[in-house]
């Protein structure tokens, strides 16, 4: 009976019963942990008072430094869930916009005639060349080429005959 701390009363018999054993770092921690294990309360008849159950949600060390953040983010304004109406987004959208717009307005309007030259050059270049398009040929004309050279042939052939 040397390594266990605590005893268990259930029912008439007591029960020796180890410690848990300590995974945690911090000091609070330890001190729940061994509010927890203390011996259940008795009346003086003997029953057991019932006691409320830890909720292992509310005591997680993470959830309590999430829920902690958050609420510092709610009170500094930021919304780190990203939780914007879609008004807000569709206006944020235009305002982007318009800005890029006057940017490029102001880049435009400060350019020297050669920087436009420049560029309308290099817009011309990155466009696909045009086709020129032969308009000896008729449209009613679809008669291949090679059926005129051999009509041609032919009849070369015929009056030398």
């Amino acid at each position: 009976m040397g390594f266990f701390n605590e005893m268990s009363v259930t029912g008439l018999t007591a029960v020796p019963v180890a410690p848990e054993p300590d995974y945690s770092d911090s000091e609070e921690e330890n001190h729940q942990a061994r509010a927890n294990c203390r011996l259940p309360c008795t009346t003086p008849e003997g029953l057991i008072v019932p006691r409320k159950l830890a909720n292992p949600c509310l005591e997680s060390a993470d959830r309590r430094q999430l829920h902690r953040e958050l609420k510092f983010n709610a009170k500094t304004g930021r919304s780190v869930l990203n939780q914007k109406s879609e008004l807000q987004r569709e206006l944020e959208r235009r305002r982007d916009t318009q800005q890029r717009r006057q940017a490029q307005l102001v880049t435009d309007t400060n350019r020297s005639s050669f920087e436009r030259a420049l560029e309308e050059r290099l817009r011309r270049a990155e466009q696909p060349p045009v086709q020129i398009v032969d308009d000896s040929r008729s449209p009613c004309d679809v008669t291949p080429e090679f059926m005129k050279v051999h009509a041609k042939v032919r009849a070369n052939v015929n009056t030398l005959s």
